[in-house]
């Protein structure tokens, strides 16, 4: 996970969040972007189904329920 600044954007840091959620006992609900193939992180929830790409700015829907 990049760590950004606010104002001007640029890049001041990495951390690992699998470590980070592991530390601090956090729940962390993960999804990747069918669209752009890059993973989203949800600290502090345990599932997601609608959400916004955090690389894509977009909304992405679930996937249909798969046919048995």
């Amino acid at each position: 996970m990049k760590l950004v600044c606010n104002e001007c954007g640029a890049v001041v840091g990495m951390v690992n969040l699998s470590i980070l959620t592991q530390l601090l006992g956090l729940e962390c609900a993960k999804a990747t972007c069918p669209y752009c193939g890059k993973a989203n992180a949800f600290p502090g929830f345990t599932e997601v189904e609608l959400y916004t790409c955090q690389h894509r700015g977009r909304g992405v829907e679930p996937a249909p329920p798969s046919v048995n």
